[in-house]
């Protein structure tokens, strides 16, 4: 009689611990489904992230008929289209901000000017300068030789983004040479002076130049991301 109720006790226990091992079962597939729905939902995430490339929502560059464009702001004018001061300023504040974050990601120092970004009022500095020296990197600047400040800064811009071409082109051998070349003031062949460029058409023609040199770093920034980050 005593071995039978010891029996009938370890069948109960072996019933109860099944039973506890069936619900901790349930549980840990619940769980598990849990987990993996989202893995998935991050996966997808993942997946929109890289696909996505962030300086260009960040910073759309294009072009509207003979104007570059900037998140939709234009640089250049033309006596047939003419644009308002207040619109260039704040293309060239988003210009610039774009170009330190691309220095930045590149790690290139430049050697000759530096950008600093100020919204519509941001400047250019040259190396060796003092800080009274600023040249507005925005059209309506006041004072003696005000215009000819504006064309240097412009030519100092330009120079950044030589260098930071150059410096793309190291890392990927297969590309040949920059869409529009830069040498001095002279972007794809036309000046980014107002001067030098004799006519508003081809000042506005080096602008839009300049933005999609700039847009071209963009594209090899976000291939270099991807290659290093997968």
């Amino acid at each position: 009689e005593k071995e039978k109720k010891k029996m009938e006790e370890e069948v109960d226990r072996f019933w109860g611990n099944l039973s506890d091992l069936a619900v901790a079962e349930a549980d840990l597939r619940e769980t598990t489904q849990k987990l993996e729905r989202h893995l998935s939902l991050c996966n997808a995430d993942y997946t929109r992230l890289a696909t996505t490339n962030i300086l260009n929502q960040a910073f759309h560059i294009w072009y509207d008929g003979h104007f570059g464009t900037i998140n939709k702001l234009r640089l250049g004018k033309l006596q047939s289209q003419p644009i308002e001061q207040n619109e260039m300023n704040a293309a060239w504040g988003y210009a610039a901000q774009l170009l330190v974050i691309l220095l930045r990601i590149w790690g290139v120092r430049t050697t000759r000017y530096k950008v600093i970004p100020k919204g519509s009022f941001s400047i250019v500095q040259k190396y060796g300068t003092k800080s009274n020296q600023n040249l507005e990197l925005w059209s309506g600047a006041t004072g003696l030789w005000a215009s000819t400040r504006y064309d240097n800064a412009m030519t100092g811009f330009a120079s950044c983004v030589d260098e930071l071409c150059r410096n793309c082109l190291t890392m990927f051998p297969n590309e040949k040479r920059i869409p529009y070349p830069i040498i001095d003031d002279l972007v794809g062949g036309c000046s980014v002076k107002t001067a030098a460029a004799q006519t508003d058409e081809n000042w506005t023609r080096a602008l839009k130049f300049l933005l999609l040199d700039l847009k071209w770093v963009v594209c090899m920034t976000t291939s270099r991301l991807r290659e290093e980050y997968g």
